[in-house]
């Protein structure tokens, strides 16, 4: 009877075992992981322009499987012969690695819906689907410096929009 039990707690001591280090490992891969995904920034150097990002915020780098978005965005573009991230496929971001497009939204209201999907350095897949709307901060509120001297003008709006990226 004493052997069953022995038995018992050893087989019970073994499956608690296993079960915490999968648990681990589940833990350890989420913090640990790269997280790619794209967004929109509005920098305003005395004229506001709008930069669409692709940016790795995870732990470990990433390779670019497929970059999809149900928009042409060759549309969007700041420059008339270029497609914005139209070679990304392939690439591998790092850690807080980004690129990044400026582009001219011809139309309010316009929301990009992008599907990412990447591969870890140890080979699990990853898949994010991220809506953009280009027009979300059209209504908020700030102020820029708006002077005669137009390079004085340029400076004085990059210090403001420098200070604004510490907030």
């Amino acid at each position: 009877m004493l052997e069953i039990i022995q038995s018992l707690t050893a087989i019970i001591a073994v499956i608690i075992s296993v079960c915490t280090l999968k648990q681990n490992s589940k833990q350890i891969e989420e913090s640990t992981r790269p997280y790619i995904t794209v967004y929109l920034k509005t920098i305003n150097l005395g004229t506001p322009y709008k930069m669409l990002i692709i940016k790795n915020f995870g732990k470990s780098a990433g390779k670019i499987n497929t970059f999809k978005c149900d928009y042409n965005l060759s549309k969007i573009s700041y420059l008339d012969d270029l497609t914005p991230f139209n070679s990304i496929q392939e690439s591998t971001l790092v850690p807080n690695q980004s690129y990044k497009s400026l582009i001219n939204p011809p139309e309010e209201n316009l929301i990009l819906n992008f599907q990412i999907s990447y591969t870890s350095t140890s080979k699990k897949k990853y898949s994010e689907n991220i809506s953009v709307k280009v027009d979300a901060n059209k209504d908020n509120a700030y102020n820029r410096y708006n002077g005669k001297d137009k390079d004085m003008n340029t400076l004085i709006c990059s210090i403001q929009q420098l200070v604004e990226e510490t907030l």
